[in-house]
C-alpha cells in the first residue's frame, strides 16, 4: 500500500468522524425537543384541559404519569468525588439516615463496609467491629449507610402519600408528570407468500 493510499484511507475516517459527530448532535437536539414535549408541553396542555389520557389515529396510547424520584448518595459516589463535594455528600448521606430513623424507617437501612477486596455486611455491631478491626490493620476501609433505590422510593412514596414533610433537598425529592406512550404492537403476522407451481 503507497502513501496516497494510507492517507486516503485516513481522509475517510475522517470525514466519517465529522459527519458522526454531526449526526450526534442532530440526535441530541431531537431528544431534547422530544423530552420538552414528553415532560413540560404535553403535560401542561393535559392539565389545563382536565384530561388523563388520549388514544391517537396512530393507535398509540398518550397518558399522564406521576413521577416520583428520590435520592441519597451512594458509597461510591462519595469516595471518587472531591473533597469540597465528599463532604456535603456525607452530610447529606447522614441527614438522610437521621431523617429515616426518626421516620421508623430503621429497618430499611443497610450497613456496609467495603475494602479494596471483597467485604462482608452485617447488622450494626458486626458492620461496627469489623470497621475497627479493618482500620487497626491499616486497610482503610470504607463504612457508608445504604437503602436500596426501589425501597427507599417505595418508603418515601408512602410518607409522601401521609402527607409527611420529607426534606426535599436533603432527599433530592422531584415530583412532577410526564407523558407516557403506548405504542401499538407491530403485526406479526408472516406475510402471505404466492405458491408457484
Amino acid at each position: 500500500m503507497e502513501l496516497k493510499d494510507v492517507i486516503a484511507q485516513a481522509e475517510s475516517a475522517e470525514q466519517l468522524m465529522l459527519e458522526i459527530s454531526t449526526k450526534e448532535e442532530v440526535l441530541k437536539d431531537l431528544k431534547d425537543r422530544l423530552r420538552k414535549l414528553i415532560e413540560e408541553t404535553i403535560p401542561n396542555i393535559f392539565i389545563e384541559n382536565g384530561m388523563t389520557a388520549i388514544d391517537l389515529t396512530s393507535g398509540a396510547h398518550v397518558g399522564l404519569k406521576q413521577i416520583f424520584a428520590v435520592s441519597m448518595p451512594a458509597a461510591g459516589t462519595i469516595v471518587k468525588a472531591k473533597p469540597d463535594q465528599k463532604k456535603k455528600l456525607i452530610k447529606r448521606l447522614n441527614g438522610c439516615v437521621s431523617w429515616l430513623r426518626k421516620h421508623k424507617g430503621a429497618d430499611i437501612i443497610k450497613s456496609s463496609i467495603a475494602v479494596e477486596f471483597s467485604a462482608g455486611v452485617g447488622n450494626e455491631k458486626i458492620a461496627k467491629e469489623l470497621f475497627a478491626e479493618l482500620r487497626t490493620r491499616k486497610l482503610h476501609p470504607i463504612s457508608s449507610k445504604t437503602v436500596h433505590p426501589g425501597t427507599l422510593k417505595s418508603f418515601l412514596r408512602e410518607k409522601w402519600n401521609a402527607d409527611v414533610e420529607i426534606p426535599v433537598e436533603l432527599f433530592e425529592l422531584y415530583t412532577g408528570q410526564t407523558a407516557e406512550f403506548s405504542l401499538p404492537k407491530p403485526d406479526k403476522k408472516p406475510a402471505k407468500r404466492s405458491a408457484k407451481s
